[in-house]
């Protein structure tokens, strides 16, 4: 014979880790009632030990930082997308490299890589050839990465932005700036012969 239902009893029993099914069968109802009421009313058990545990690793090792995600997104804003290139063989034009020799921090920008396979009547099947590969979108990721910086203010045309500072943190283009720009200007005023 089953108890009437003692719901103060039926939360303690809950709230101490208890199953529902085995609360339910003490006083004659289904689990499914005992974990609806608890939904309903919002009956939050302590984390286990094992709970503590998991959620401990989960924080350890899937922890993304916002420093990662700015590096990822200046990672394919400035990614160089030439270099999956070499030049062909025979000095004439260029094909795409495969993948094992393109940088990683340039694979990590590969958004899709479409391929075929390579084919030939002695051997078969020999492997993929990379026919396409597209990136992510650099302009988004620009665009991202200057609204976390406060490069872009919202609401403001173009125009009217702020004018960001000129900072350059590599010493060697700051040493060679100078001699750039004198090239620069020494190209600019060279007429063209006649």
């Amino acid at each position: 014979m089953s108890k009437k239902p003692n719901w103060v009893t039926i939360k303690k029993r809950y709230l101490q880790g208890e199953k529902p099914k085995d609360i339910a069968a003490s006083y004659g109802l289904t689990a499914r009632q005992v974990s609806d009421k608890a939904t309903r009313e919002s009956w939050k058990r302590k984390k286990t030990e094992i709970h503590v545990k998991a959620d401990k690793i989960i924080e350890d090792e899937v922890l993304v930082t916002s420093k990662q995600v700015i590096v990822e997104l200046a990672r394919i804003a400035f990614c160089d997308a030439t270099q999956i290139y070499e030049p062909n063989s025979n000095g004439e034009g260029f094909s795409l490299k495969s993948l094992d020799q393109i940088p990683l921090d340039l694979r990590r920008c590969i958004k899709t890589i479409e391929q075929r396979p390579i084919v030939t009547k002695e051997d078969g099947y020999i492997g993929n050839a990379i026919t396409k590969v597209s990136f992510y979108d650099k302009v988004k990721a620009n665009e991202l990465l200057g609204k976390y910086l406060g490069i872009w203010q919202e609401g403001l045309k173009p125009q009217d932005q702020p004018k960001p500072q000129e900072v350059s943190t590599d010493p060697l283009i700051e040493a060679m700036a100078p001699s750039i720009l004198e090239d620069w200007a020494d190209h600019e005023t060279e007429s063209p012969e006649e």
